[in-house]
């Protein structure tokens, strides 16, 4: 195999160790987890803290169709959580924040992650974390009525519309 292919093998290989010791720590912490089609819905029964309180890709899937994002959503906001979506850019391709977008969220959260698999080495990120939710300014009501609209299946590298 050439060069950049290993890198990207193995660049993965680091975010999934990012993702399975995320997915630890918040279960640690109290969270359930629903698995609904391609995604998880990660929830505290009593902490409403954003950081145990999303939806995520479920482990190994390259692609969120927006339908199973919409799913995810509603159960979260369902168990009285605000909805917002996080994962691991470099999991998914680069063009599925306009599918988030497209569904009504907007850019809450950016950070790099490192490995964890290599703690003394911490000087360059292996990936980002990525979280979508609802915009602060939207009501309730708003973002009910958004996230009951079916949003189009017709999603590609440039477009993903309602």
């Amino acid at each position: 195999m050439d060069e950049p292919r290993e890198q990207v093998k193995a660049q993965r290989a680091a975010l999934r160790r990012v993702e399975h010791d995320r997915f630890e720590t918040v279960s640690a912490r109290g969270t359930r987890h629903e698995t609904l089609n391609l995604v998880i819905v990660v929830y505290h029964p009593s902490d409403d803290a954003p950081d145990l309180n999303y939806v995520a890709p479920r482990r190994g899937t390259a692609w969120v169709s927006a339908s199973a994002l919409q799913e995810g959503l509603l159960r979260l906001q369902a168990l009285g959580r605000t909805p917002r979506f996080a994962y691991l850019e470099g999991l998914l391709p680069p063009f599925f924040r306009q599918t988030l977008v497209e569904s009504g969220l907007e850019l809450v959260q950016d950070d790099p992650v490192f490995d964890p698999a290599d703690v003394a080495q911490q000087t360059k990120p292996v990936g980002r974390l990525v979280v979508y939710g609802v915009p602060e300014d939207k009501t309730k009501a708003s973002v009910d009525e958004r996230l009951a609209q079916p949003i189009s299946e017709e999603c590609g590298p440039t477009d993903c519309r309602r």
